[in-house]
């Protein structure tokens, strides 16, 4: 995990507030790292689930501002689940209890959230990791850039769907969610390839999780994938929060 830093294990538990030092928790370099890599991590001591979720909100409420999400909750608690028992149009319902392609949370959004909170309530007793990719890491070309300025997706989101690109000079977040984008053109298949799970799996970095660890990462700069090494187990909860 160098490129996120070493782990902080500070004992961190019930005292933690909406005031939260996020530099008493990840270290005092917490910014600097989130900045320089694109993520940080820590370990902190929790009693139950309800423990995990304020810190987690604490953490996010930090950084920005906490956004409902699809379920309408600031906090989603998220375990593996078959394809059937899945919300429509989440990655869930397209792969299941497979590996989930690279992606970032909430590219169905008008403007995706800049920042993704999770915290481990329960691993689970296979090795399921969060795999993330620096978009600095792809190297994209010129003639690759404007491919992805050029890749037309529909993005599904109710009545509120809309076309949109993976990429534009206007702004500075990457959108891209296979389980919610259907390419409409060549540029679009063409990118969808670029970006497989195959094609960046060699440019991750793993997260393996344990009860109690936080992840914070940014989300317009990170892409994140669920490994599929292990058997995908149902038992594993993470928390969740995002910010805008």
């Amino acid at each position: 995990m160098n490129d996120g830093g070493e782990i902080k294990d500070v004992g961190y538990r019930r005292e933690l507030s909406e005031d939260a030092d996020l530099a008493a928790l990840f270290g005092a370099d917490f910014e600097d790292v989130l900045r320089t890599c694109g993520w940080n991590a820590a370990e902190v001591s929790i009693r139950d689930e309800i423990d995990l979720a304020k810190i987690v909100l604490a953490v996010a409420t930090r950084l920005g501002l906490p956004m409902k999400t699809r379920r309408g909750c600031v906090t989603d608690k998220l375990s593996p689940v078959e394809a059937d028992e899945a919300i429509p149009y989440s990655l869930s319902s397209k792969y299941g209890l497979q590996a989930f392609p690279f992606h970032v949370d909430g590219a169905h959004w008008p403007v995706p959230p800049k920042y993704v909170v999770l915290g481990c309530l329960d691993p689970g007793e296979n090795d399921t990791r969060t795999l993330l990719v620096d978009r600095t890491r792809i190297k994209m070309s010129s003639e690759v850039l404007r491919l992805a300025r050029r890749a037309v997706f529909w993005v599904r989101n109710g009545r509120k769907s809309f076309y949109a690109t993976v990429l534009e000079t206007s702004r500075d977040f990457i959108r891209f969610d296979p389980g919610c984008m259907e390419p409409q053109n060549d540029e679009a298949r063409r990118v969808m390839e670029l970006l497989s799970f195959n094609s960046l799996h060699g440019l991750s970095e793993g997260i393996s999780w344990k009860r109690g660890k936080i992840l914070v990462f940014n989300n317009w700069r990170i892409l994140h994938a669920r490994d599929g090494a292990n058997q995908i187990d149902k038992q594993r909860i993470l928390i969740r929060t995002v910010t805008l």
